[in-house]
């Protein structure tokens, strides 16, 4: 029989557990960035897709070469796609990625992989060129990871949708520590390796680094990162090397930020309170921590910005939580039109803030993107106050984000206010899939055999195969045995 001897050169060192082989009938499209081959190897049949799926790759590589100012650190990179993968899985100089990110366009807007393209280049420099020690210390290859997407995100899309996608992380490891578990980011407590590959290392640890990045400041932080790379490239490392350079690099000791933030479970959660006297001129904000102590959950000492908007302007104070209970004092001569506790959103945290109607009216059309969607959800729950649903109607018609479009949409259809089906019909066109994919489930939700034709109609017309999805549902919801035919 004849054979085939192929020789791999590998002149840096790298980690044993990053070696890849992948064999089959690849087709490789060939990219670059300047002189630094990168080619994409996917199956023949996906040739076509492959191509604008992997376009923004070089873009990416230099985007992530100047932000941790240490260039590619490898002699190529591949992407190679193959089956019984779900996510990708990053390798010396290439990355698995399940054939499941081979789409055609108009499945882009619902079902993107460009953030997993991003996570995985990332671990070039976070988890190739510096790897975990031992599996305790997986988030430095996973929340750095996640951390960097995050910053292509905001980077690429803006600073909306990178608000957004890092309050998605900070939901989703809310989620794991509400229904599953709380633990250390660093543990060494599993029974398998894998355990650590959860929402504590991934979205937990990465809003870990954005609220670091808050502390030290933009310039100290990304020089952190950099340094660490430089000082550690080729290296096995754990958290204590990093919290030194930390140290090195910022004149600062953090320890007690790590003690509380990688070392120890839990996170924040806050109920918070504001009174305005108009007789001594003051704004007091009261803040409780209420979360549960046990397993070792501390009272969390940290700094907060606090956003007071008036008639004459908005300023931002900063002030650090310490205690069980912290009570602040603004001066305010005038009554505040909003005041916004965690303005900039750093902070890892659950929270309650009773407010009334005036303020959270002015916060869902003034506020930030978050604070906005924020305070429409509040305002679903207070209901009777004929301006709400005016508001959400406004809302869902011209904010410019397309998430509190979607939050006024869903608060519109609670409120059932007279005008919602027509305003709904409207929202089924939004330039947002997720905001039509709502608006038509909500119609949908109604049963209303008169919407049938409009349902079929978003069916034919709707470039989102989830909103196509959804218009069937609707047409089952709201037909009888007539409607097979259509359905079939």
């Amino acid at each position: 029989a004849r054979t085939s001897t192929w020789h791999w050169s590998q002149d840096l060192p790298h980690p044993t557990y990053l070696f890849m082989l992948a064999i089959g009938p690849f087709t490789v499209i060939e990219d670059s960035l300047g002189d630094l081959p990168v080619s994409y190897w996917v199956y023949p049949w996906a040739e076509e897709n492959a191509r604008w799926i992997f376009e923004k790759t070089p873009r990416m590589l230099a985007f992530f070469s100047d932000i941790f100012d240490y260039p590619y650190p490898w002699s190529k990179y591949d992407q190679v796609t193959t089956p019984h993968v779900g996510g990708g899985a990053e390798a010396t100089s290439a990355t698995i990625l399940g054939d499941g990110i081979i789409h055609d366009r108009r499945a882009e807007q619902d079902f993107s992989w460009e953030r997993i393209i991003a996570h995985e280049i990332a671990h070039q420099w976070w988890g190739d060129l510096i790897t975990l020690r031992d599996w305790s210390h997986t988030w430095l290859n996973e929340s750095f990871g996640t951390y960097s997407d995050y910053l292509w995100t905001r980077h690429e899309q803006g600073e909306d949708e990178g608000a957004w996608a890092l309050l998605g992380k900070k939901n989703q490891y809310l989620r794991e520590a509400n229904t599953r578990y709380v633990r250390p980011i660093v543990f060494d407590r599993y029974e398998r390796p894998h355990d650590n590959f959860d929402s504590h290392t991934y979205p937990k640890g990465a809003c870990i680094l954005h609220q670091l990045r808050y502390l030290l400041g933009d310039e100290p932080f990304f020089r952190t990162l950099s340094t660490f790379l430089h000082e550690h490239e080729f290296e096995p490392v754990d958290t204590h090397d990093f919290m030194k350079t930390v140290k090195e690099v910022t004149g600062r000791n953090m320890d007690w930020f790590f003690e509380q933030f990688i070392f120890r479970p839990g996170h924040p959660v806050f109920e918070v309170g504001s009174v305005w006297d108009e007789s001594s001129g003051e704004v007091r904000l009261d803040v409780a921590q209420v979360q549960a102590r046990e397993h070792g959950v501390p009272i969390y000492r940290m700094p907060v910005q606090v956003g007071i908007s008036t008639p004459s302007g908005k300023r931002v104070e900063t002030v650090w939580l310490e205690n069980e209970r912290d009570l602040f004092v603004f001066p305010s001569q005038e009554k505040p039109l909003l005041v916004r506790f965690d303005e900039g959103n750093w902070l890892l945290k659950e929270w309650s803030y009773e407010k009334g109607v005036e303020e959270l009216l002015y916060q869902a059309q003034n506020d930030d993107v978050i604070g906005r969607e924020w305070a429409v959800r509040e305002l679903g729950r207070i209901g009777k106050d004929p301006r709400i649903p005016a508001l959400f109607s406004t809302l869902a018609r011209d904010d410019s984000f397309w998430a509190v479009r979607l939050a006024a949409v869903e608060m519109l259809a609670e409120a059932d206010s007279t005008g919602s089906v027509e305003r709904l019909r409207s929202a089924a066109t939004d330039p947002s899939s997720r905001v039509r994919r709502a608006a038509v489930r909500l119609l949908g939700e109604r049963g209303d055999p008169t919407l049938i034709e409009f349902f079929q109609d978003r069916f034919a017309r709707d470039d989102s195969y989830q909103v196509q999805a959804e218009a069937l549902r609707a047409v089952g919801r709201s037909g009888d045995q007539s409607q097979l035919p259509f359905l079939q």
